[in-house]
């Protein structure tokens, strides 16, 4: 059986985007996908953190329309634990670019909207918390075999 390749969608950073100091969530506009209204999508969210002297990072995936269910985790993990609309914390290697990696799975309900990533420092720190270029995102519609 073919697939159907218009009901896969990639995203990839290419760039560095930087976090310094602060625990609050900042957005990483180059992995939005839109998704319309009565979907259901799994996806993969790889990114690359180099963290230097920064213990830990937090990581989020948000839908922003209303009506939505929106379940994932840490999929690096031995034990995956499924996080409701959270946050999943990554510990960081120093000195190291680790690979964070959260699988899910979004019901978008009766409303389009968008599928968004952000990233903070799990632990404020006067160091750099840096997100890597050739971090991804990549969806797979499952509601639909056409």
């Amino acid at each position: 059986m073919q697939q159907n390749t218009t009901h896969i969608l990639k995203r990839k950073t290419d760039g560095t985007q930087t976090v310094n100091a602060s625990e609050t969530l900042v957005a990483i506009t180059q992995l939005l996908a839109a998704l319309g209204a009565n979907e259901i999508w799994s996806f993969k969210l790889k990114l690359l953190l180099d963290g230097k002297a920064v213990a830990d990072a937090d990581v989020a995936v948000g839908f922003s329309a209303a009506g939505a269910t929106l379940t994932y985790g840490d999929a690096s993990a031995a034990a995956m634990d499924a996080i409701e609309d959270g946050q999943v914390n990554f510990p960081l290697v120093d000195d190291l670019p680790t690979i964070c990696i959260i699988e899910g799975i979004i019901s978008t309900g009766a409303n389009p909207g968008n599928l968004t990533t952000s990233f903070a420092q799990g632990t404020s720190d006067a160091s750099d918390l840096e997100l890597l270029n050739g971090s991804s995102l990549e969806l797979r519609r499952i509601d639909d075999t056409t």
